[in-house]
């Protein structure tokens, strides 16, 4: 049975790296092997392999059938629904999960029957820009605007659109302005109503006294990790505690294991009892009850859904009073968990929370619990040790990177959040529906407590500035023998006879030294990032590294720096930027330049205007006739030649070149720059151009297409923007002169190794070589 599971959840692991969804028709011929497997015993690890294949082609197609279909993209619909999330109010917007239940493809009311079958029962993720009062449990009529599942695509970076696939939702857009808008009635939806009160009652109590750490109350009481900033982040990152405020596997593990305890206790006070139900079934099933409970009110995401099912997985056997074994609990819960949701495996979290069990039944297998406090402590380091080397190889394939400090500072943080912390929490979300003077003086108490946990996160921290261990991308044989490596230090922790085995772990790891081949002397590479609706590019030559533009800022705790531009430097080792370049002020271009800053400060900045950067450091002007030379490749700056020009107009235009390729960088400048560069004998012709403001009419002018001659033009923008960029008639003009156009919307990231000389090579897409289903 075991072995059936794992085959089972092999299928749907590998099912999801299939590029393209065969046809419908071909799906029957995977249940053949199934079927012999009846009659055949050998067959049967191959026949649950094919079913779990089937499995997730099944459900990726029902998926790719219900999402919204392309023609109703960008068009005005009516939907009639309910709110069926926390809202979460950003710096210009509020977002929410909005439950589908009729819908209209009219765009007037008035010729609305909702008998339209698009959306019907889906979930969509609407965003509202008007100032309105929403809650769970709200049912409400809305024009909306929706567009398909979309998101950045760029190597290192966050998946938005498996995302979305797993969170079952089909559309994304906004609510229209538009008076016939109104809330029909306010449904009662339990346990999301309970978080949204919680959550209203906390911010009254403490209206006048603002709490310092309300953030975390609120993260840890109902999973509501709105308000946490990137510093936030960055600080549990370095000292290895993420996993402590995401209500997770630890947060429900703490909750089953409490109240199964519990069950159990009530059993020997009551002996009644166990003339009706089992001592063990009942505890099992009160502690699963707890479990689903806080489940709920974390609001029911993808963790905790997961956590559940391993929960529910493990206490199985005790439910129905048989004996099973924890590895079949293990991998029962494996299936389980990738069964109810195929595309678990896409997630950081599945491949984490799964190895972190496998390492607990790994080093508690043979273990004897000691007696003394000495040895018990030194039992909870070396099982922080163990988890920590289990974990490395899945962070740092991830990632990149782990916390050194991680294996101490749990060693005290576990225990403080979750024994102290945790269940305060919990009595505050009790406290909020009958006694707000109680809940104010715990919520005092709980602020107190998390200042000084965030306080011994800080002074590690800055005590260990270096404890964030950065990996560089490895081989596969480098990472070979680094899974050799820990795998030989969690065997040495287990047995102590094998203390060799460290040693020659880590010597192994003396061998993982950057291996990707490095650009040679007169070549340079250009990656231009998917940032939506703005522009990032690098050019990297031998040994430099230059930035134009740092992408948009789409809210306060959101932009291209941090989401595209980082993870990206991040993959391809990059710790070091010589120089960037802010086109011009505008938003889209220079909206993550904070981030950049702040992880690289002494990199050297140029700009077209610097008024309107958000920037600790005053930017140098970029100046036309500037020029300078990296590793036998020419930077020109062409534009601008004075401080008089605002806004577009003030862009830098920046031409790099080799001895046989160019590249034009033209920021956003229009029409009237164009003619001045023409007029003024600039050498525009290039091989490849970013188009100028994005395909926008206002630029691209048919003199300035001709003088710049290129072969590829290449359009940064956003998916079904707002501003119809780029401008049918712009993607014509070029084409009618030959040029070969590329959006990043729809190619993703796009990468150039510009040779010396000979031919100019294709661009590599990032859609076109990492294809999956949902993209």
């Amino acid at each position: 049975m075991r072995s059936w599971m794992i085959a089972f959840s092999t299928g749907m692991l590998l099912a999801s790296l299939v590029p393209r969804l065969p046809p419908v028709h071909y799906f029957p011929l995977l249940l053949i092997i199934p079927l012999l497997s009846w009659r055949a015993a050998w067959l049967r690890l191959s026949g649950a392999y094919c079913l779990g294949l089937l499995w997730f082609l099944l459900w990726a197609w029902e998926a790719t059938e219900s999402l919204l279909p392309e023609t109703l993209e960008r068009e005005d619909i009516w939907v009639r629904g309910v709110i069926s999330s926390l809202p979460e109010a950003g710096q210009f917007n509020t977002s929410f999960h909005f439950k589908v239940e009729q819908s209209c493809i009219q765009a007037k009311l008035s010729q609305c029957s909702f008998e339209d079958a698009e959306l019907q029962g889906q979930m969509i993720l609407l965003s509202v820009y008007q100032e309105i009062e929403l809650a769970p449990g709200q049912r409400w009529l809305f024009q909306v605007r929706l567009k398909r599942p979309h998101g950045f695509q760029n190597p290192g970076g966050f998946d938005y659109e498996a995302w979305l696939w797993q969170q079952k939702i089909r559309a994304t857009g906004y609510v229209r302005e538009h008076p016939s808008n109104r809330l029909l009635e306010t449904q009662d939806r339990g346990f999301q109503q309970l978080r949204h009160h919680f959550r209203q009652t906390l911010t009254a109590v403490f209206a006048d006294q603002e709490l310092r750490f309300m953030k975390l109350i609120r993260a840890l009481s109902i999973g509501d990790r709105q308000g946490l900033s990137s510093s936030d982040w960055d600080l549990f990152s370095a000292t290895g505690t993420n996993h402590l405020v995401v209500i997770s596997g630890m947060h429900l593990g703490f909750v089953a294991l409490l109240f199964f305890a519990l069950g159990r206790a009530i059993v020997k006070k009551t002996g009644c009892l166990c003339l009706i139900i089992p001592a063990p079934r009942l505890a099992a099933l009160l502690g699963l009850v707890a479990t689903y409970c806080y489940a709920q009110l974390a609001g029911f995401g993808l963790p905790v859904q997961r956590a559940l099912v391993m929960a529910a997985a493990f206490m199985l056997g005790m439910l129905i009073c048989r004996q099973r074994s924890i590895y079949d609990s293990y991998c029962l819960a494996l299936a389980l968990v990738l069964a109810l949701n195929p595309l678990a495996g896409v997630s950081s979290g599945f491949w984490l929370s799964f190895a972190a069990v496998a390492v607990l039944i790994f080093f508690a297998r043979r273990q004897e619990f000691p007696v003394g406090l000495i040895q018990r402590l030194f039992l909870l380091l070396k099982s922080q040790l163990m988890i920590f080397l289990g974990l490395l190889p899945f962070m740092l394939f991830i990632f990149q990177q782990s916390s050194l400090a991680a294996p101490l500072v749990n060693l005290l943080a576990i225990p403080y959040i979750t024994l102290l912390i945790v269940p305060l929490c919990l009595l505050a979300l009790v406290l909020s529906t009958f006694s707000e003077s109680l809940l104010f003086w715990l919520g005092t108490v709980l602020d107190w407590l998390l200042g000084l946990f965030m306080a011994f996160l800080t002074s590690v921290a800055s005590a260990w500035s270096q404890s964030l261990l950065l990996l560089p991308a490895l081989s596969p044989w480098q990472w070979g023998l680094f899974l050799l490596a820990m795998t030989g230090s969690l065997l040495a922790l287990q047995h102590k006879a094998r203390l060799c085995i460290p040693g020659l772990a880590l010597a192994s790891l003396l061998l993982f030294l950057p291996t990707a081949e490095k650009i040679k002397t007169g070549q340079f590479q250009i990656d231009i990032l998917d940032v939506g609706q703005g522009l990032a590019l690098l050019i990297r030559t031998r040994n430099h590294v230059l930035l134009y533009d740092t992408g948009p800022r789409y809210s306060d705790s959101f932009n291209a720096g941090e989401a595209a531009v980082l993870p990206f430097l991040q993959r391809q080792n990059i710790d070091e930027l010589d120089r960037v370049i802010v086109s011009h002020g505008d938003n889209d271009h220079a909206g993550g330049l904070v981030a950049i800053r702040r992880r690289f400060p002494t990199a050297d900045l140029l700009a077209g205007e610097s008024e309107n950067l958000s920037s600790d450091r005053q930017a140098g002007l970029c100046r036309s006739g500037q020029q300078w030379q990296w590793d036998a490749v020419h930077f020109e700056i062409l534009h601008p030649d004075r401080a008089a020009y605002r806004g577009n107009n003030a862009s830098c235009v920046l031409r790099v070149s080799n001895a046989g390729f160019a590249v034009l960088l033209p920021g956003d400048i229009e029409s009237q720059i164009e003619r001045l560069l023409i007029a003024g004998e600039k050498k525009l012709q290039s091989d490849i151009l970013v188009a100028p403001h994005h395909g926008s009419r206002s630029s691209s002018h048919a003199a300035f297409v001709r003088a710049v001659s290129p072969d590829y033009v290449i359009f940064s923008s956003g998916y079904l923007n707002q501003f119809n960029h780029p401008h049918p008639q712009i993607v014509n003009l070029y084409t009618n002169s030959g040029t070969i156009s590329l959006n990043t919307a729809e190619t993703g990231a796009i990468s150039w190794l510009i040779p010396e000389q000979g031919e100019l090579p294709a661009p590599e897409l990032y859609r076109q070589t990492h294809r999956r289903l949902w993209r």
